[in-house]
């Protein structure tokens, strides 16, 4: 066995992307000095994303799973971009 054969390392770097990803776009931000991250964008998208997914019911998982998320997502990104206007 190879110590950095093509089949162990491949894998491994499938699952590292995410974490890298994560890690940049929060070294990005603090960079550039993006104070608005914190408690309150996550407060915000978890409150919009619970109503969504209470106000919304007889939906297929296949939807509401995404609109859910996507709400949320949208709730904190709108939260975090309101200091700007």
């Amino acid at each position: 066995m190879e110590l950095l054969a093509v089949r162990e390392v491949g894998p491994e770097l499938y699952n590292m992307v995410p974490f890298i990803f994560a890690g940049l776009s929060v070294a990005f931000a603090f960079k550039e000095a993006c104070s608005t991250l914190g408690r309150g964008t996550t407060f915000i998208g978890s409150i919009c994303a619970a109503y969504v997914g209470f106000a919304f019911e007889g939906l297929p998982m296949a939807v509401h799973l995404p609109l859910t998320l996507l709400s949320g997502a949208l709730g904190g990104a709108l939260w975090a971009v309101s200091p700007v206007f």
